[in-house]
């Protein structure tokens, strides 16, 4: 199974991969953007937003080469804490140039029919992301990039589950959906 959890930063992407990646025992794909960023020299995501255009850009196309690679190194499957949609998202946020994102997306759509499931995680309640030291922390950007990545997964060409805003109720619903889509593939 090729699943992706996607959702804007701090809403527990990572802590929905590491409890399904343990009760499946599927290849987990973890912290693309955090490795690349870290490779790049960035401390936080308030340097890349300030970056100069072209740094911007070298680093959005790192993470878009990584998360491919990834996925292609576990052609047997694996549970990643983003999907290319994601990335596409902080793209557009980083203000990216228009033409060269909508190459991107473009791409995006043609690629999420390699996804056998996208697994949008909604931000639970209004309250800003935790500080963690390097993502945004502040709501507004929040909101910004989970409207890019709803829009984004409205073009999907791969099912898709959309998680309600109750955390509590994300693993039961997430496993149910992968055991479905299980004797769906094994039919």
């Amino acid at each position: 199974m090729r699943i992706a959890i996607s959702g804007s930063h701090g809403v527990g992407k990572t802590t929905l991969s590491i409890a399904l990646a343990n009760a499946t025992g599927i290849p987990r794909i973890s912290e693309i953007a955090r490795n690349v960023a870290q490779k790049q020299e960035y401390k936080t995501t308030e340097e890349i937003k300030n970056a100069s255009l072209e740094d911007r850009i070298v680093f959005q196309k790192a993470i878009l080469l990584e998360q491919a690679t990834q996925e292609s190194l576990h052609r047997a499957g694996f549970i990643s804490d983003r999907s290319i949609f994601d990335t596409i998202a902080y793209s557009k946020y980083y203000d990216l140039p228009k033409g060269m994102v909508a190459v991107a997306e473009s791409t995006a759509i043609t690629n999420s029919t390699k996804y056998d499931l996208i697994i949008y995680c909604p931000i639970p309640g209004n309250t800003s992301p935790v500080d963690d030291g390097f993502r945004l922390t502040d709501l507004k950007s929040q909101l910004i990039i989970d409207k890019y990545i709803r829009k984004l997964l409205n073009k999907a060409l791969c099912p898709v589950l959309w998680l309600p805003l109750d955390r509590s109720l994300w693993g039961d619903i997430a496993m149910k959906e992968m055991k479905i889509l299980t004797r769906r593939i094994s039919s």
